[in-house]
């Protein structure tokens, strides 16, 4: 009996725990927000924000970035660790460029004319995009470590022990969690804001 219970408490990884809890902190703080902006919108003098081209761009690219990293976890599976390497790079790459295109957004933000402390409803696109740009350089740097542990494992036998090893296995999973879950928040923030314009 005690066997049986130390074995179904082993399957339960407090990792995995731990993240879910952070992702659901972090979505309450998203929700928190958008309602604000709703609740706001309402009131006088507001103006609607069009989001920037470059804003688009970045959706396609947060995108393709779940793609590569959906397919990173199949090359694994499939004992493919060379794909799996390049996989894991494009995804750091697009998880880079990610943010260079939101940070250009914000350039053409500025150039229409909207700041930080002017209209509150560009404040808003300042603050969820900024919020969530946070979260995305955190999950950058747990790529940019899987990508180089990647680097180390090119031949088959190492790759393969890699597989093997729960923990290494187990981060994956982690970093796989994570990202997927910045990628809807932008599709989430992304959709909202394009339907507070149409509204």
């Amino acid at each position: 009996m005690e066997i049986m219970r130390s074995t179904k408490y082993a399957r339960r990884d407090p990792y995995v725990t731990m993240l879910w809890i952070g992702v659901l902190g972090s979505a309450i703080i998203f929700g928190m927000i958008t309602f604000m902006y709703g609740v706001l919108k309402h009131k006088q003098h507001w103006q609607a924000i069009a989001l920037p081209p470059s804003f688009w761009l970045s959706t396609f690219v947060i995108m393709a970035s779940s793609l590569t990293l959906h397919k990173a976890n199949a090359a694994i599976r499939q004992e493919n660790y060379a794909l799996y390497k390049n996989q894991i790079g494009a995804t750091l790459v697009l998880g880079i460029v990610f943010v260079v295109t939101q940070l250009w957004g914000w350039q053409q933000l500025v150039e229409q004319g909207i700041v930080l402390s002017g209209a509150v409803a560009g404040s808003f696109v300042y603050v969820l995009s900024g919020l969530h740009i946070a979260h995305l350089v955190l999950g950058v740097g747990v790529l940019a470590w899987a990508y180089w542990d990647a680097r180390k494992n090119v031949a088959y036998i190492d790759g393969f022990i890699q597989y093997l090893n729960p923990v290494k296995r187990a981060r994956l999973k982690l970093v796989s969690i994570y990202w997927h879950f910045v990628d809807i928040v932008w599709l989430y923030l992304f959709v909202f804001f394009l339907l507070q314009r149409l509204l």
